[in-house]
């Protein structure tokens, strides 16, 4: 049975844009309801025929806007009786549920966009036809503008999606993975960037999402519509033309932000060459693909004559393909994020004294301390770091790394865990740490509100004691925040008395609210000191699917229960205990 229900909206485009957009948004906002529009091919009224006709058989429901255009008409070749294509989309539905909709005559209309004001007196006639009908069949219902188009269409969809039985489609869930790529580009790539997005999806099931802002993302509103749009599609991908390159080298550091965005949130990241060499292109723009595309002009391609030896995009197609979920299969995202240092980051606290200096007295003893204790035993933990925070391995200097054992447990969960039992295919986001440490004012607002609805965090207890990663993670929204799964992480196997007692105390001082998670409370999201790979993955494939239940159904505010509990006099939680900042103390 199928997750969700197909919405087709057609239309002709340039007339009715501010309407099609307010019935996408709104069409987006129900249920159980996946939309299929022009904008998935190419925002314009000259859409490829075949695909759209296509759709249309394959959708569960059809959406049909009139106005007093007749839109585009196909060659003759193949529309020999020379109807719109909106028409043709029109006729194609006669078998499936029709929605029409119909603006009404005395609603005021710019006469630019009136084919018989225009001059075009054939198609001014054919929609005034068109019109007729559907009116005198009573087939269609009157609109006025968009708001109350968008409200109409909304309500008529979910009429619709009632069942005789009143069973209601599934409830979208928070965080639901549903488009396949997110395509970002420049706003002169556009018309390219369309193609490609149609020529990548052939024979897929879920669409594309463009963007001409992504890598562009300069303030708040930008930045946070970006978050919105990525984490529901499963990949990513950056066209690069020659138009674009020069704009994205100028502001070098912030399309490699934006870069790291799409690829931290989707887990895969390839570039699109277009007219660009791939050695113009700087090494330090971090993708897991890239792909030279054939010119723009390229014949575009079917399902019918797609030949995987000669077909220009079917590598960048197979790359899509292999990260996509199996069919029939929701996904929902999990927001992660591992607090780590990074090769340069211990470079930097072992050699710079005024780094160091900024350590208490009692964290510098302890530091040492440490560090002797692991030498002693012959762990060689500084060699665990890497260039980036996902890259840090966390048992073994030759081990797996803290993303690769992440993604490994994601995918076995979702093969047999929990998580399958819900239909729900895992997909990690991550969040990266350097936002915060860099202080993005822009990016905060985004990891206040994923830290709000429920993530999971990986700490190493080594870089703790960095001064600018604990303070940083001491001032972040996911410091001694319920609703954030938590595990800290040891350099060495369990059993060792002495490092132990040294990083518990480190623990309990550093993070006295998930030490009473741990200790007092015995939240099973909160774990600490742990020291072995398996301990590691048998904590992430219990905590997974109990992260993906929070975000769906958020845990009540302790904080709101315990004013509540002190306003009626009772202790309703158990109380905080202090842990003494130097010397090693306990409690």
């Amino acid at each position: 049975m199928a997750e969700f229900s197909t919405v087709y909206l057609s239309s002709s485009f340039n007339d009715l844009k501010s309407h099609r957009e307010a019935v996408y948004k709104a069409l987006n906002e129900l249920t159980g309801v996946k939309v299929i529009a022009m904008e998935d091919y190419v925002a314009r009224d000259d859409r490829p025929l075949a695909a759209c006709l296509k759709d249309v058989g394959a959708c569960d429901i059809y959406v049909g806007l009139f106005a007093w255009r007749y839109g585009f008409v196909p060659p003759l070749a193949e529309n020999p009786e020379q109807r719109s294509i909106t028409e043709l989309e029109l006729a194609a539905a006669h078998k499936k549920p029709r929605l029409l909709f119909v603006l009404k005559a005395d609603a005021p209309w710019p006469p630019p966009m009136m084919d018989s004001v225009t001059g075009d007196n054939e198609r001014g006639e054919r929609i005034g036809a068109l019109r007729k009908r559907l009116l005198d069949e009573r087939l269609a219902t009157e609109f006025a503008d968009p708001v109350s188009l968008a409200k109409s269409v909304s309500n008529a969809v979910s009429n619709h999606l009632r069942t005789p039985s009143g069973r209601q489609p599934p409830q979208r869930l928070q965080r639901e993975v549903t488009h396949a790529l997110y395509l970002a580009h420049h706003p002169a790539d556009a018309e390219l960037a369309a193609t490609l997005a149609r020529e990548l999806v052939v024979g897929f099931e879920r669409p594309v999402r463009l963007s001409a802002e992504a890598l562009f993302a300069r303030d708040e509103p930008t930045v946070s519509a970006r978050e919105e749009y990525v984490i529901a599609c499963h990949a990513a991908a950056a066209l690069i033309t020659p138009q674009s390159l020069p704009a994205l080298l100028a502001d070098d550091a912030e399309t490699s932000l934006a870069l790291g965005v799409l690829r931290g949130r989707t887990g895969a990241l390839a570039l699109l060459l277009s007219g660009v060499d791939d050695k113009q292109v700087p090494a330090h723009w971090r993708a897991d693909a890239r792909f030279v595309l054939p010119p723009a002009d390229t014949a575009a391609a079917t399902d019918a004559d797609i030949d995987t030896d000669t077909d220009p995009f079917s590598p960048a197609r197979a790359w899509l393909a292999a990260r996509q979920p199996p069919p029939g299969c929701r996904s929902v995202g999990i927001p992660i994020c591992a607090v780590a240092m990074t090769i340069d980051e211990l470079t930097d606290l072992e050699t710079n004294p005024a780094l160091l200096a900024r350590l208490t007295v009692g964290d510098q003893q302890q530091y040492a301390a440490l560090k002797l204790a692991l030498e002693h035993d012959g762990i060689d933990w500084q060699h665990r770091y890497g260039h980036s925070r996902r890259s840090w391995r966390p048992f073994r200097a030759d081990g797996c790394s803290i993303g690769k054992i992440t993604e490994d447990i994601a995918d076995e969960v979702g093969r047999r865990g929990a998580v399958r039992q819900r239909q729900c295919h895992v997909r990690l986001q991550w969040y990266p740490f350097d936002a915060l440490t860099g202080n993005d004012a822009r990016l905060r607002p985004v990891y206040r509100a994923m830290a709000r609805a429920g993530c999971m965090v990986l700490v190493d207890e080594i870089s703790l004691f960095h001064p600018r990663l604990r303070e940083t993670f001491q001032n972040s929204p996911f410091f001694n925040n319920d609703q954030v799964a938590i595990v800290t992480i040891s350099p060495f196997d369990p059993g060792r008395e002495r490092i132990e007692a040294l990083l518990e105390d480190v623990a309990r001082r550093r993070l006295a609210g998930a030490f009473d998670r741990y200790a007092i409370e015995y939240d099973p999201q909160c774990e600490l000191a742990v020291g072995d790979e398996r301990r590691l993955k048998r904590w992430l494939h219990a905590n997974l699917p109990a992260t993906l239940a929070r975000l769906q159904t958020p845990q009540p505010d302790r904080g709101a229960l315990g004013a509540l509990a002190a306003e009626l006099g009772e202790p309703a939680l158990p109380p905080k205990r202090d842990y003494p900042w130097g010397g090693g103390g306990r409690t």
